[in-house]
């Protein structure tokens, strides 16, 4: 029975295991970036701005750029295969002669005329300076998801998948089988830790070494997986030849249109408030937790929980609410969610009274209940995002031709993502050189994540009546081509 539902449903286990690669490593470049960068005592939470702003932001508009020029002159597997040998290269040369990196790799004169040169609440950008290979480790991996998921995982799929079988096929694209793998390698690492690791301080090098193999060995998995759905599928170049499709003024015309405006401000908000939260807990995260091998068990914990949130959801909740309702209702939960979740943690955050009660009653210290419930909105917030807000995204791109499909999500997926994100680098940086301190801009940051939700809730509702105007308009054709072929 097993092996004829393999062979039923082998288009579709080639799609999921794909996607599980993509997200595997995506959330072990997340564990290991923020973990390199956070709870390195030399760096910290502040340098993260610094990093989306100055590092991410170039770096973002020339991986579009390659992609793109790519695609127009290789097949789908070829540039599927450079992309991945570029990042596999990388981590390799990163694992073998960069890693663990030594202050010694720049000359001490040069990054003394750079902070001599700098503001106080600017060192970080010294920082990131002096410590570069850390942070082109951390641009390479906050760009694999970008690379991969957003731009060729659903480029492909809306190719492979008929628009009618959408709302049936894609929640399922929501599992987080690769969280709920994370787990059990967190787990291992915890039981390997208190027996041959106790007492030593090698448990992060240890961590380090086997996560870097793993990724690897993921990389080279995914490029079989690839071949093989590619094989199976004949797929036309992901955007359209030169010469061929929409013009630069039809282009400009169509991310200009309210649909498409619609989708990137409700992107950009969803990359915008995730940053300044992300910040705000990573920092206190690492206050409570500075042991780096204890704040990667954290971070893994915390990834392994959302996967199971993230499957129970699809088997009972997504699947169902997408069905029964419109669109906008299900596309307005994240901001809901949003709105829920960090309330609570505001309240643990700021009123201190309120988590110290809390944290009696559960008999733990204030910091781990603030932990805690920064743990619950990164969980419900990375859950609402990958089961309503990624589906519904994609359901609305399905009313557009694949040329406008390609150009509204490099639009609104890749450069409204990195503008959410350097936005909110912006922001930071910009309080840090008032208040230096990050601690000092919390409330701040926070304000702007309230104030966000509303204009995130009206946008949702503005894709909501254009997407519905777009579906009439397609049934009316619809109808006006049967009444003509009849006739």
């Amino acid at each position: 029975m097993i092996t004829n539902f393999f062979l039923k449903n082998k288009q579709f286990i080639l799609m999921m295991t794909l996607l599980s690669c993509f997200t595997f490593n995506t959330k072990v470049l997340k564990i290991l970036k923020d973990t390199l960068v956070v709870a390195n005592p030399n760096l910290g939470a502040q340098l993260i701005p610094f990093l989306k702003t100055w590092a991410l932001i170039p770096f973002t508009i020339l991986i579009i750029y390659i992609f793109n020029k790519l695609s127009n002159r290789y097949s789908p597997l070829r540039v599927f295969q450079i992309l991945t040998s570029a990042f596999l290269s990388f981590f390799f040369i990163y694992y073998f002669f960069l890693w663990p990196y030594t202050p010694s790799v720049l000359p001490s004169g040069a990054i003394d005329v750079v902070y001599n040169l700098l503001p106080d609440g600017l060192h970080s950008l010294g920082l990131m300076i002096e410590y570069w290979p850390i942070s082109l480790f951390y641009v390479m991996a906050d760009s694999w998801s970008i690379l991969f998921i957003s731009l060729i995982f659903w480029n492909i799929i809306s190719q492979i998948v008929p628009p009618e079988r959408a709302k049936e096929t894609y929640p399922w694209f929501s599992l987080d089988i690769s969280a709920i793998v994370i787990g059990f390698i967190a787990l291992f690492f915890v039981l390997f830790e208190k027996i041959f690791l106790q007492g030593l301080d090698s448990a992060w090098s240890f961590k380090f070494s086997s996560y870097m193999a793993l990724l690897i060995s993921v990389c080279l998995l995914q490029l079989y997986v690839f071949s093989q759905l590619v094989k199976r599928e004949k797929l036309p170049p992901l955007p359209s030849k030169k010469g061929e499709g929409l013009n630069v003024k039809d282009k400009k015309k169509l991310i200009r249109s309210p649909f498409f405006i619609g989708i990137a401000i409700t992107v950009f908000l969803m990359e915008f408030t995730d940053a300044l939260f992300d910040t705000i807990w990573k920092d206190v995260l690492s206050r409570a937790y500075p042991d780096p091998s204890d704040f990667s068990n954290y971070l893994s914990w915390v990834t392994a929980i959302n996967g199971v949130l993230v499957t129970f959801t699809v088997f009972f909740i997504s699947r169902r609410l997408l069905k029964k309702y419109s669109w906008t209702r299900v596309a307005i939960l994240t901001p809901i969610c949003l709105a829920l979740t960090s309330t609570v943690f505001f309240a643990c955050l700021f009123f201190t009274s309120f988590s110290t009660t809390l944290a009696e009653l559960f008999s733990v210290r204030p910091e781990a209940v603030i932990v805690f419930a920064g743990a619950v909105q990164a969980c419900v917030m990375q859950l609402a995002k990958t089961t309503f807000f990624d589906n519904t995204r994609e359901l609305a791109f399905l009313s557009c031709s694949v040329e406008e499909r390609r150009i509204g999500k490099s639009f609104s997926d890749a450069f409204a993502t990195r503008m959410g994100k350097s936005t909110a680098s912006i922001t930071q940086q910009s309080l840090l050189l008032l208040f230096v301190v990050l601690p000092a801009t919390y409330s701040y940051m926070s304000m702007l994540i309230v104030l966000s939700i509303p204009i995130w809730i009206y946008s949702t509702c503005l894709v909501g009546k254009h997407l519905k105007l777009r579906n009439k308009e397609e049934h009316i054709l619809k109808e006006e081509k049967e009444l003509a072929t009849h006739s």
